[in-house]
């Protein structure tokens, strides 16, 4: 496959996210093509399925000069309204939308069949704290915050855990809801600092042995925690 085929004409055409639920077929986000969120695509028929309902429109193209633009007026740049999180087990597809804190389970056929709001307590100012950073770096050439929810996502065969994206201060906090989505339990690691996991980490847990590992992908270091469910 040479191209995103949810959205050839994307600049850089790679998407920024990809998982595989099979040897053939990828969920990819599809940035609000046709109304979706993210797409089941078949890698070797071509196929392209459409699942979820957009937040926002579909921007079709790239235009670096507008999303500074936003970022600098404390706004969500649009083209990062439909950005979503995708990942799977055995039962389903889970997509977290990273814009509204809202995690969605769905069929392999592209069934929705639950919905849970995962904001906490700690995230009700989230998103103003990143506005107003981003409004004091301005236009200046210098890294912005994102407009995310969530970190990192990891399912098991029991459900799936969300690594929330919290305010400088709070304690690393894990979101697990069970594969029904009829569960959900806070996990805070008060043994792990948010700053030493970097912008972009990565974990995996196992609750047999009541571990977790947590990755720093940045400078390549793993951490480990006691996983108490």
């Amino acid at each position: 496959m040479e191209v995103n085929p949810v959205n050839p004409g994307f600049p850089p055409n790679i998407p920024i996210t990809v998982h595989a639920i099979s040897n053939r077929e990828l969920l990819i986000p599809s940035r609000g093509r046709n109304g979706s969120l993210f797409a089941i695509t078949n890698i070797y028929t071509g196929s392209v399925q459409y699942v979820g309902e957009a937040i926002g429109e579909h921007i079709d193209n790239y235009n670096n000069e507008k999303v500074i633009e936003a970022y600098s007026k404390g706004k969500i740049p649009e083209i990062s309204i439909n950005r979503v999180t995708l990942t799977s087990n055995q039962t389903g597809i889970y997509s977290f939308q990273q814009t509204t804190g809202i995690l969605e389970k769905y069929s392999f056929s592209g069934e929705l069949l639950w919905q849970k709001n995962l904001k906490i307590q700690a995230q009700i100012d989230l998103f103003n704290h990143i506005a107003l950073n981003n409004v004091k770096i301005g236009l200046r050439d210098e890294p912005r915050d994102l407009f995310m929810y969530a970190k990192a996502m990891e399912a098991s065969e029991n459900g799936v855990a969300v690594l929330l994206n919290l305010p400088n201060g709070e304690p690393v906090t894990i979101v697990w809801v069970s594969d029904d989505g009829s569960g959900m339990e806070v996990v805070t690691i008060e043994s792990i600092e948010q700053s030493e996991l970097g912008m972009w980490p990565s974990f995996t847990l196992s609750s047999s042995v009541g571990k977790i590992w947590m990755l720093n992908t940045e400078e390549g270091i793993i951490y480990e925690s006691e996983w108490p469910l």
